[in-house]
């Protein structure tokens, strides 16, 4: 695999947060710990997982539910984007709804789940 050893910290706090509920939160966080980051930026990682780690049960595509990012104030400033291909991690992605994009990733604090 190409890529940066490991997950940054922050990274790697936001998929723990999303992944915290459900029957998939413990396969998902395993993968997280053995994933590669092969691009980092503020707003989109890249992800890498080896196979060697078990897939989950998640379609291709983002972790459902809706996952809101809040300022210091309580108000929704963006989201987060879990992204999935064939049972493994494959992106992070944080959109946002203000005019500024942001620097860095939220703190799980400033995260809550919405389920659709």
């Amino acid at each position: 695999m190409n890529g940066t050893p490991g997950l940054p910290r922050e990274v790697l706090d936001v998929i723990k947060a999303l992944a915290a509920e459900g029957d998939t939160a413990v396969a998902i966080a395993a993968q997280a710990d053995a994933a590669r980051a092969v691009k980092v930026g503020p707003t989109m990682v890249e992800i890498e997982v080896p196979d060697t780690c078990p897939k989950v049960g998640i379609g291709d595509g983002p972790l459902p539910g809706r996952f809101f990012v809040h300022d210091v104030d309580g108000r929704t400033v963006g989201e987060i984007l879990l992204w999935f291909n064939d049972g493994r991690i494959s992106g992070l992605e944080q959109a946002w709804y203000t005019a500024d994009r942001p620097a860095s990733w939220p703190s799980p604090d400033r995260i809550t789940h919405f389920n659709d």
